[in-house]
Order: C-alpha cells, then sequence, then structure tokens
C-alpha cells in the first residue's frame, strides 16, 4: 500500500504522481498526506475493498487528486471500532474524481465513537451519480463521536449530462 498501518507523520507525493492504495491501513496517529507540488497535483487512487480505517490520531489529505473510479462497493474511509474517536479528518484542496460511493461511512456493527471534527475546505466532489458523501451512524439514535462539521468554499457538481442528488452529510 501507500503507507502501512501506524505510520505517522507527514508524506509528500510527487508531483503528478500516481499512487493506489493496495491495503486496508489503519491510521492510528497523525498522518498528513500531500503533494508535494501545489502546480501539479499527485493522484491518490481508491481501490475496491481498501478502505483508509480511521482509529484515532487525525488525518490530512492536501491537495490531491483522488480518483474513486474502482470504488464499486465500500467507501473511501471508514471506522472499525469503538475504542476511540478520530481527532480530525481534514481534506484541503482536493479534486476528488468519479465519486460514486462514500467518501466516508462506519461499519454499521461500530457506532459508538467517530470523528471529532470532519474539516473539508477548498475541494471540488465530482460525482456522476446520486450519491451521500459522508454517512454518519447510519443505524445509530446518537451522533455521539462526531461534534464539528465545516465545509467551506468547496464544489460538488454533476459529472453527467443530468444532474444528481448529492447528501454531503447524512444519518
Amino acid at each position: 500500500g501507500l503507507f502501512k498501518t501506524g505510520m505517522n507523520g507527514l508524506i509528500f507525493i510527487e508531483a503528478s504522481a500516481s499512487v493506489t492504495n493496495t491495503s486496508e491501513t489503519t491510521i492510528a496517529g497523525d498522518v498528513v498526506l500531500a503533494s508535494n507540488d501545489p502546480a501539479h497535483p499527485a493522484t491518490y487512487t481508491a481501490t475496491l475493498s481498501k478502505s483508509l480505517l480511521l482509529k484515532s490520531g487525525s488525518l490530512i489529505m492536501d491537495n490531491l487528486i483522488v480518483d474513486m473510479a474502482a470504488m464499486t462497493p465500500g467507501q473511501l474511509m471508514s471506522k472499525k471500532d469503538n475504542d476511540s474517536n478520530l481527532d480530525s479528518l481534514v481534506l484541503n484542496l482536493c479534486d476528488f474524481k468519479n465519486v460514486k460511493r462514500y467518501i466516508y461511512a462506519p461499519n454499521s456493527a461500530f457506532l459508538q465513537k467517530g470523528i471529532e471534527k470532519i474539516k473539508i475546505n477548498g475541494c471540488r466532489i465530482g460525482t456522476p451519480v446520486t450519491v451521500q458523501l459522508f454517512l454518519i451512524n447510519s443505524s445509530a439514535t446518537t451522533l455521539a463521536g462526531y461534534h464539528d462539521f465545516i465545509f467551506t468554499n468547496n464544489v460538488v457538481y454533476s459529472t453527467g449530462d443530468t444532474a444528481v442528488q448529492t447528501q454531503l452529510f447524512s444519518t
């Protein structure tokens, strides 16, 4: 995969490079995944059933092209434990392409913990189909573990010939 479970710190991806995550990876510390050249963002290709598992710490994705074309079932990121909340998920200046599935959805068996702060800033999100982007506590009766939702200066658009319904946050 792109990085190993348990890895922390800043991970730069070369300008205009394309990387694919080939295994499920657990985020259990503070991780920043960023392109090293804002003028030529790197591409992060999501793959089928290879989610980023958000356990603890924080994840920042900065100035990346995130291609989700291969995500037919599943989600880009998930929470699969009730141990602790993730401190924050920050998506900054990213270009999400071919979004047909959730960017984030928790596993329905683990709904007691969540993400303290979800911040999406300056992103473009293109989708060819009706989609829910962030599914929060799908079967729970509470939003325990979820506190701040910040969505600023983003563009969500249909890539097809007809308009589609896109839900940003849903429960």
